[in-house]
């Protein structure tokens, strides 16, 4: 799987890819729809039992069986929770005069690590820090700095490290590479950048993106580009590989867990999911009057969690037939 994809890509569906039907041939089937004051951020347990909704200031706990909240974290105070890889644990971080990486135990709540970096370490010195992901290997979190640079926390040793950065502005999305070697990150500075993890040197630079994320197992990265297409970018020969054409401008793209399925978030509310394979949009769904703040695929099915301006956070499934959303 993992060397047949880049290869089809390369050798033969690249044509395919640029020229995509529009044509939506499934559907949304809603499964459940949440309301919250504010919601910044929700991400799916590794198994999809549960779902960690991220507002402010708490976190919430759900069981994807019902929907209920299970467990709240009171105070968190941050935007943004990431499971590890067995779910049992959760990592966030915030910022101010120093920066806060929190681990808690993700059934009871309970703070197990937390870790800081203070202000004169980080370029511009600025840390009301929000994004984060976890290294696949479990060992070490990057996440951004609000400032140019993005920062790795390491869990053996509890160091920290700076890597950057960005021409201006803020980091606004970091991701690791599958095999835990290298970073992506993406800046309000319209730049996507690859950072190799060893040395801190910036290996790659691709000019007006928003987002970045990694293929689950190829070194193919996803973004959005200002002139509203969704691209695919090969990592070691940095080549355009894929684009795929929006109405709008697309804020919010990831791939599904087996990287065969890529969904997409447009400033009008728009969700699109597109075949990988064929190029073609399989899905759409229109109607929400909110922007889309985030956009999770669940980790083992063809299914999306997505949250709205409003604070509205809404489950759907991907169908094969047609039917009332």
């Amino acid at each position: 799987m993992q060397r047949i994809l880049l290869f089809w890509c390369v050798a033969s569906l690249i044509s395919i890819w640029q020229t995509p039907h529009t044509v939506a041939q499934d559907t949304f089937h809603t499964i459940a729809k949440l309301q919250f004051d504010f919601v910044d951020d929700v991400s799916w347990s590794p198994d999809g039992s549960r779902l960690a909704v991220t507002t402010f200031p708490d976190i919430h706990i759900l069981d994807t069986a019902s929907y209920d909240t299970i467990l709240t974290i009171e105070y968190a105070n941050v935007s943004e929770a990431v499971w590890n890889s067995d779910g049992t644990q959760l990592a966030s971080v915030a910022g101010g005069n120093q920066g806060n990486l929190y681990i808690r135990d993700s059934h009871t709540g309970e703070l197990l690590r937390h870790l800081t970096i203070f202000y004169p370490e980080v370029e511009y010195g600025v840390l009301p820090m929000f994004r984060l992901e976890w290294s696949p290997d479990d060992r070490f979190i990057v996440s951004d700095s609000y400032a140019l640079n993005i920062v790795v926390w390491d869990l053996e040793t509890e160091e920290t490290k700076v890597i950057g950065g960005h021409e201006w502005g803020r980091v606004g999305s970091v991701d690791w590479s599958p095999e835990s070697d290298r970073i992506v990150s993406a800046g309000v500075d319209g730049n996507l950048r690859v950072w190799d993890f060893e040395s801190g040197q910036n290996v790659m630079n691709i000019p007006a993106i928003e987002g970045a994320d990694w293929h689950p197992f190829e070194n193919l990265i996803l973004g959005s580009t200002s002139d509203n297409r969704t691209v695919v970018w090969d990592v070691d020969s940095g080549d355009e590989l894929a684009y795929f054409n929006h109405e709008n401008r697309i804020y919010i793209s990831a791939w599904n867990h087996e990287g065969s399925l890529i969904a997409t978030g447009s400033t009008y509310g728009i969700i699109n999911v597109w075949d990988v394979q064929s190029g073609e949009n399989i899905a759409t769904i229109e109607g929400n009057t909110e922007f889309l703040t985030d956009l999770e695929w669940h980790p083992e099915k063809a299914m999306l969690a997505t949250v709205s301006y409003n604070g509205e956070v809404a489950i759907r499934e991907i169908v094969t037939e047609r039917g009332a959303d």
